[in-house]
């Protein structure tokens, strides 16, 4: 009898774990540290979605090839902050990224203008259980 596996995917968005998977071939199909199988935002993400737009920083180097694919793979550098719709477009000329962005909810965005903009990257614990703001 073969071995069954349990593990997550993780969310496109922020990272998390977002989907069960159990399959008896999760041993042979996915590595140790599993990955993103799909762009279904896991339910923390959708609700982001709703309350406005994903924006994710990448770095200034990422390539056409990186954005290609059924699921783009740019090298994320840790940013991630939710902005109304209205808030993206006092920032953002009127364009096709703007209407992705309005139309899918989610947008990345280059270290160069993430920090143009000033906003923020993330928040982490550290080991006091002081909050720390980290900026680049």
């Amino acid at each position: 009898m073969e071995k069954s596996h349990v593990g997550y995917a993780n969310c496109f968005f922020c990272g998390g774990p977002n989907e069960v998977l159990l399959d008896t071939r999760l041993e042979k199909t996915l590595t140790k540290d599993m990955g993103v199988l799909s762009m279904e935002p896991c339910p923390q993400c959708k609700e982001y979605m709703e309350q406005g737009i994903i924006l994710m920083s990448i770095s200034d180097d990422t390539s056409e090839e990186d954005m290609k694919g059924t699921i783009p793979n740019p090298h994320r550098t840790g940013g991630f902050v939710v902005i109304t719709d209205e808030g993206l477009k006092n920032i953002m000329k009127e364009s096709f990224m703007l209407d992705f962005a309005i139309n899918n909810r989610f947008m990345f965005i280059t270290d160069s203008a993430w920090n143009f903009i000033g906003l923020n990257r993330l928040t982490t614990k550290e080991p006091n259980n002081e909050t720390k703001e980290t900026r680049s």
